[in-house]
């Protein structure tokens, strides 16, 4: 007799288990390891800590990330500065910066428990989640770097668009590209996936007022930092990845200290050393043709009505095999 597995606790139940673990591992897990005693939250809140100085980003210097992540930081450590001091500088900024990160990492997971039931039916999005919940990156990320926040972003604009909201989508889509530029890869795919030039209208709409109310009072403030910026974000080099590698770079990457930032803004074009422009010709046609592909795939499935498993939703189902019959049965009577 088979006995019926146990459903899985329910999202509630998840996201009261992902919190009040966090809200002990905030405080207590220091990353690093035995390895190094390092997190990129120290390089942010030096960052932000030039405004004491007066210095803010995009406005008095530049900075290699896109621009709500450096004024966040800003934020943060504005606020820890009025919180009691402690031995350690970094408690308050690092608690604070890792308890937002939590909640982006509890959107992640309610927008991949939408996004599973939609591709796997009702409970396919709630094991997506609870296998999202345990794995050890994104916990360990969240004490170390700000990615959370862009992918929390992301698939936010993801599930908006299967929803047919495009405009907020595209407005999703936007902050999560303020924040880091991979959430644009989305974008060609919802134009692609729009039904008429109305959605496509509302999700360049939804983009353009988010990006315009972000980037507009910068170029206005500081025009000469905010296009530094984005000239670092495009002259950026590679290091500590496999593309590093193809380019000859093996060291660990450097970027202009934040004096140089300050009063030479022409050092966002400095970059790590490298090989040649040839290497990276290849990598980027096999990834353009990768991707146009599916994007024509996307545009064939949307014109035909095909699924993603290949069958058509009007297709007929085959016939099934004739049953057997019990031995003895269909038989004549003699």
């Amino acid at each position: 007799m088979n006995t019926p597995k146990p459903p899985l606790p329910g999202m509630t139940t998840l996201i009261v288990l992902v919190v009040s673990f966090r809200l002990l591992a905030i405080p207590l897990v220091r990353p690093g390891g035995f390895f190094s005693d390092w997190t990129d939250f120290y390089y942010y809140r030096g960052l932000a800590s030039l405004a004491d100085q007066g210095f803010y980003p995009f406005i008095h210097f530049w900075v290699e990330y896109p621009p709500l992540f450096p004024w966040l930081a800003v934020a943060l450590h504005q606020f820890a500065m009025g919180l009691p001091p402690y031995r350690h500088p970094l408690l308050w900024f690092s608690i604070g910066l890792s308890a937002l990160l939590t909640l982006a990492d509890v959107a992640s997971l309610v927008m991949l428990r939408r996004l599973g039931d939609r591709l796997w039916g009702p409970g396919g999005g709630l094991r997506c989640a609870w296998i999202a919940a345990l794995l050890f990156a994104p916990f360990y990320a969240s004490f170390e770097w700000f990615d959370s926040l862009p992918t929390a972003a992301l698939l936010t604009g993801v599930e908006l668009l299967c929803a047919g909201r495009f405009a907020i989508a595209g407005s999703a889509l936007a902050v999560g590209s303020l924040l880091k530029l991979f959430p644009l890869s989305v974008v060609p795919v919802a134009v692609l996936a729009a039904t008429g030039a109305r959605q496509r209208l509302a999700l360049g709409l939804g983009m353009l007022a988010v990006l315009l109310a972000v980037l507009g009072p910068l170029m206005v403030l500081g025009p000469t930092m905010t296009l530094a910026s984005f000239a670092s974000l495009a002259n950026r080099g590679s290091w500590e990845t496999p593309w590093a590698l193809l380019d000859g770079y093996y060291a660990f990457g450097v970027v202009p200290s934040l004096v140089d930032r300050v009063l030479y803004p022409a050092s966002a074009f400095w970059t790590t050393p490298g090989r040649s422009a040839w290497v990276w010709w290849p990598v980027a046609l096999v990834a353009s043709v990768a991707y146009l592909a599916l994007l024509v795939r996307l545009r064939v499935d949307r014109a035909t009505g095909r699924r993603g498993d290949g069958t058509y939703p009007d297709a007929p189902s085959p016939p099934s095999p004739p049953t057997p019959l019990p031995r003895g049965e269909g038989r004549g009577v003699r």
